[in-house]
This record gives structure tokens, C-alpha cells and sequence, in this order.
């Protein structure tokens, strides 16, 4: 029953300053602070309902700023993902190796449409696994157009040929 009787007091004390919390708010004029402190209670700002009311429309503001810098950050961190992806080469692309195995095949690196899937697959062999798309979109490879792929194929044939 001591037990009881304990946390019957705790609730009263506790109950009790937030009343004294409410009454200094009501008398600061603190209008954020009065509607929290009665929600806190389960009360509805009976003493000043005008005061109760732009406490929530505070709190509401407070709540759509929260989210709205939230998202912010999301957005902010998903660009410096994509800045990293962009960085973050493996290795320096090897075009001699590339223009080596390419020239051994068939893979008409003058038409951009012919022979996708080839060229894909050559392309992620040598590490060239995500690409950047116009508006800097990082995109991985298999998600590209096949002339996307075609391109990115023709500029690595070309960087070959420039080498050779």
C-alpha cells in the first residue's frame, strides 16, 4: 500500500507544477507554452481560450517546420549520396584493356542502338556500373536507355582510339 500511496503523491507533485507551469505561462503571455501545459493537463486553456488558440497554431507551425527541415536534411543527404556515387571510381578506367576486348568483338561502337546488352555488359566489366544523365541523375547502368548505353560505350570506344 506505501508503494501506492508514493506514486499517488509523485502524480499530485508532478500534476501541481504544471498547474504553477500554466498559471506562469497564462501570466507571461506565453502562448506556445499555455497549450502545451494544458494539453499536458487535458485541459483546454479555459482561462484563455484566445491565448490556447494561438498556442496551437504554434505548435502546428512548429510541427510543419519540423518536418519541412527534415525533409530538407533527407534531400540534403541524398544529394551528397549522389556526389559521392559520381566520385567514388573504383579504379581509373583502363581503355586500352577495354578497346583491346571491344575491338575483338562485334559491337559496332559507331551505332549507339546496336548491340545493348553487349555493350552493357562489357561496360560493367570494366567497372562503369552507374552513369550520370542529363539533370546529373546518377543512374545505374541497367536502368540506361540503350542509347544512353550506346553513347557511354562510343565516348569509351573514343577515349581508345585517342590512346592508341
Amino acid at each position: 500500500m506505501a508503494k501506492s500511496n508514493d506514486l499517488a503523491t509523485k502524480f499530485d507533485k508532478g500534476f501541481s507544477e504544471l498547474g504553477a507551469e500554466r498559471v506562469r505561462a497564462l501570466e507571461d503571455r506565453d502562448a506556445f507554452a499555455y497549450y502545451t501545459v494544458c494539453n499536458a493537463l487535458g485541459i483546454e486553456g479555459i482561462e484563455d481560450p484566445e491565448l490556447y488558440e494561438v498556442g496551437a497554431l504554434e505548435a502546428r507551425g512548429r510541427r510543419v517546420m519540423a518536418v519541412a527541415e527534415a525533409a530538407m536534411v533527407d534531400e540534403m543527404v541524398a544529394q551528397e549520396d549522389k556526389r559521392e556515387d559520381f566520385r567514388a571510381k573504383p579504379t581509373k578506367f583502363d581503355y586500352m584493356a577495354f578497346g583491346e576486348e571491344a575491338s575483338r568483338g562485334d559491337y559496332c561502337p559507331g551505332d549507339v542502338f546496336a548491340r545493348t546488352a553487349d555493350k552493357r555488359k562489357l561496360l560493367e566489366r570494366y567497372g562503369v556500373h552507374k552513369i550520370r544523365v542529363s539533370g546529373g541523375e546518377i543512374i545505374p547502368l541497367d536502368r540506361a536507355s540503350p542509347e544512353k548505353v550506346g553513347r557511354v560505350f562510343q565516348d569509351r570506344w573514343e577515349g581508345y582510339q585517342r590512346r592508341r
